[in-house]
C-alpha cells in the first residue's frame, strides 16, 4: 500500500508504506519517543530547580509532586506530538487526537475502567481474600486528596497513552503494520513497569496484555479517548477508592486501605495488587469484548 496519509482515513493504523518511507517512519517513531522523554525530563529538572527539590528527587513523593512530574512529562509528549505532526506530515487524528466521539470515548472508557476494577475487588472481597479499613474522608483534606488523585491519574493516562499509543504507534504501524507495532509498544509499556517495587511475574505479564488491549482500542475507535478514560479510572479506583497496590505501588490519601488475606497470589495479585492476578487477565478480555460490542463498528 502507499503512504498511510494518502491511502487510509484519518486515525487509521492499517496501511503500511514501503521502501524508504518504511524506514523513515521507524526513524520518525524513535525520534518522537526520544524527544518526548527528553523534553519532559528537561522541563521536570527545571521544575525541581524552581521548587528547590534536591536533584536526587524524593524517596516517597507526595501526590502533588507526582502530579507535577506527570504534567511535565505530558508537556514533553505534546511538544513531541506537535513536532511529529509537522515533520512526519501526519494529522492530529493520525496522532490519536481526532474523532467526533471524544466525550463518548472518555465516558465509556471511564465507566469500563472503574466497573472492571471494582468487579475484581468484589470477587476478592466475596471470597474473603481482601479486607478494608474504615472509609476515611477527612473534610477539606479529603476534598483536596480527591481532586489531587483525580488530576494525577488523568495526567498519567494522558502521558502513557500519548507516549506509547499516540504518534509512536501510528508511525510504527506505517512501517510494520498494526499488530507488530502494537506488540512493540506493549513490550515498552511492560518494560516501564519493571522497576516498580512489589511487581510480580503475572503482574508484569498483565501489563503487556493491557498494552495490547489498549493498542487495539486505539485502532478500533480510531483515537486515544476511550483508552485514556479507561486508564485513568482503572488507576484511580485502585489507588484512591480501594487503596490497593497499583503495579506494586501504594499511595497515601486513599479512601480506605486494603489488606490481603490468605489466598493464592495468582488470584489475589499479591504485592502487585489486582493487576497481579488472573482476574485482571480475565477483565482485559471483558474490556475488549465490551468495546467490540458497544463501540460503533469501523466503516469498511
Amino acid at each position: 500500500m502507499s503512504d498511510i496519509t494518502a491511502a487510509a482515513p484519518a486515525g487509521d493504523l492499517v496501511a503500511v508504506s514501503g521502501g524508504k518511507r518504511r524506514w523513515l517512519s521507524v526513524a520518525e517513531a524513535v525520534g518522537f519517543f526520544v524527544l518526548a522523554v527528553l523534553v519532559g525530563g528537561l522541563i521536570a529538572v527545571g521544575v525541581l530547580v524552581v521548587l528547590h527539590v534536591p536533584h536526587g528527587g524524593v524517596s516517597s513523593p507526595t501526590v502533588p509532586q507526582l502530579l507535577g512530574m506527570e504534567v511535565t512529562q505530558w508537556l514533553g509528549v505534546m511538544a513531541a506530538t506537535a513536532t511529529a505532526v509537522y515533520t512526519a506530515k501526519i494529522s492530529w487524528a493520525d496522532a490519536g487526537y481526532g474523532g467526533r466521539r471524544v466525550v463518548q470515548g472518555l465516558l465509556l472508557g471511564g465507566v469500563l475502567g472503574f466497573v472492571l476494577l471494582s468487579a475484581i475487588i468484589g470477587v476478592l472481597y466475596a471470597g474473603g481474600f481482601i479486607h478494608f479499613a474504615p472509609i476515611s474522608f477527612e473534610g477539606a483534606q479529603g476534598v483536596q486528596w480527591l481532586v489531587e488523585f483525580s488530576a494525577l491519574f488523568i495526567a498519567v493516562a494522558l502521558v502513557e497513552e500519548g507516549l506509547l499509543r499516540g504518534p509512536f504507534l501510528s508511525l510504527l504501524a506505517r512501517a510494520t503494520g498494526f499488530w507488530p507495532a502494537a506488540l512493540i509498544t506493549s513490550v515498552i509499556f511492560l518494560a516501564l513497569h519493571l522497576g516498580n517495587k512489589g511487581e510480580t511475574a503475572i503482574g508484569i505479564a498483565n501489563v503487556g496484555v493491557v498494552g495490547m488491549a489498549l493498542a487495539w482500542i486505539r485502532y478500533r475507535t480510531g483515537a486515544l479517548w476511550l483508552a485514556i478514560g479507561f486508564h485513568a479510572t482503572w488507576d484511580f479506583a485502585q489507588s484512591y477508592v480501594f487503596g490497593v497496590p497499583d503495579s506494586g505501588l501504594m499511595m497515601k490519601g486513599s479512601l480506605t486501605v486494603a489488606t490481603l488475606g490468605a489466598g493464592p497470589e495468582w488470584l489475589t495479585g499479591g504485592t502487585a495488587g489486582p493487576e497481579g492476578g488472573l482476574l485482571c487477565t480475565a477483565s482485559v478480555g471483558l474490556l475488549v469484548l465490551a468495546v467490540h460490542l458497544l463501540w460503533p463498528k469501523r466503516a469498511a
